[in-house]
């Protein structure tokens, strides 16, 4: 088994990766809470894990779900808190309208 993904009990793992992400193991097939950096998908089958059926994530940073776009590939299914879906969905828009403070003017 991979050093960075941690048994914790029967069926939870840990992944440790641009943020903990969470592995819950039923059979062959897994569900992730939050996908970090997608790494997460190398280390599975030591897990006994084939599939990653689902990935739920807590919220929106980008440490915890610029992964989220190759799980998918992988088939995954991915589920995001309501009043934040437009972040998952339209990630591109968020960053090219995202205000940031400039220092240099203030």
């Amino acid at each position: 088994m991979s050093d960075r993904l941690t048994p914790l009990s029967e069926h939870l793992y840990r992944f440790d990766d641009t943020c903990n992400v969470y592995l819950l193991a039923d059979g062959d097939a897994g569900l992730l809470i939050d996908s970090g950096s997608g790494a997460v998908l190398d280390p599975l089958r030591p897990a006994g894990v084939e599939r990653v059926e689902w990935v739920l994530h807590t919220h929106h940073h980008r440490d915890q779900c610029w992964g989220t776009p190759r799980l998918r590939r992988h088939g995954a299914r991915v589920a995001a808190p309501e009043y934040e879906r437009h972040l998952f969905e339209q990630a591109e828009l968020f960053w090219r309208t995202r205000r940031t403070f400039d220092w240099r003017s203030a």
